[in-house]
């Protein structure tokens, strides 16, 4: 493929041209921008974006106001959207949001986070199972805003939904300048994907930072070192037991 092809290098112009500064966004009675939210500029690149390129099949994790936007902008097109997140009452919040804009076609999907294990590591990850993959379909634009960040596992999206990306499927990373964290995720997706990925980080033009990443379909992908899986592995016992003792001091404190 030339790179004059590639949508990722398309998708670029909007942002080093600034054309998606030019987006109006909609004013919400109940979502701000920030803090649990998307920044603005994440939501005028997110709304340009849908505009300017034609996609089909849409997955987001993370409902709020991207969920708002989709709906917007798509409403009347045959697009399919499904809006994942572990939350129902936040997802409830943005249902009355939709209902007052008479925007109902959004498919909602709240899936409790679990310990899953993808390509020999373990993620506290939604839990995608074949029956909604099925629903799904294949996806040409995938949306990575969640889980939260300190469950620190959005690593987990690309490998739990790999198998129903379309080929050149467009990935959206918000948080992107989270070192620790985002960047992290990656350089493990250019591990495991190699040449299959094809990623754009803009660090100075968002706020909290964003990845785009195209991805190329293969049979093929590399695999985790035994000092990968069991610095992964040590992470989740830590975790597991701090979440365990979180658990145990509140508890304890009602008891008080």
């Amino acid at each position: 493929m030339k790179d004059s092809d590639l949508k990722i290098n398309k998708i670029e112009d909007l942002i080093k041209k600034d054309l998606y500064k030019k987006y109006n966004v909609f004013k919400s009675k109940s979502f701000k921008f920030g803090g649990w939210s998307v920044e603005k500029d994440f939501a005028k690149f997110l709304g340009t974006l849908i505009k300017k390129f034609k996609f089909e099949n849409i997955v987001e994790l993370g409902s709020g106001v991207s969920t708002l936007i989709l709906a917007k902008e798509l409403k009347n097109k045959k697009v399919k959207i499904f809006s994942i997140d572990h939350f129902q009452g936040y997802q409830n919040k943005v249902c009355e949001e939709l209902e007052r804009c008479n925007f109902n076609y959004i498919n909602f999907r709240t899936i409790k986070i679990r310990i899953t294990y993808l390509l020999g590591k373990f993620f506290f990850f939604y839990n995608i199972n074949k029956f909604l993959k099925r629903e799904i379909g294949k996806i040409d634009l995938l949306i990575i805003d969640g889980p939260p960040y300190y469950y620190r596992s959005r690593e987990a999206a690309l490998y739990a939904f790999d198998d129903i990306l379309s080929e050149n499927a467009i990935i959206i990373l918000d948080d992107a300048n989270r070192m620790n964290q985002e960047r992290v995720y990656i350089k493990n997706w250019q591990k495991i994907y190699g040449e299959n990925i094809f990623v754009k980080i803009y660090e100075k033009q968002f706020k909290k930072g964003l990845a785009v990443v195209q991805f190329r379909k293969s049979k093929k992908h590399g695999t985790f070192s035994s000092i990968d899986k069991l610095k992964n592995y040590f992470f989740t016992i830590s975790y597991i037991f701090k979440y365990l003792g979180s658990l145990f001091k509140i508890k304890f404190l009602r008891k008080i």
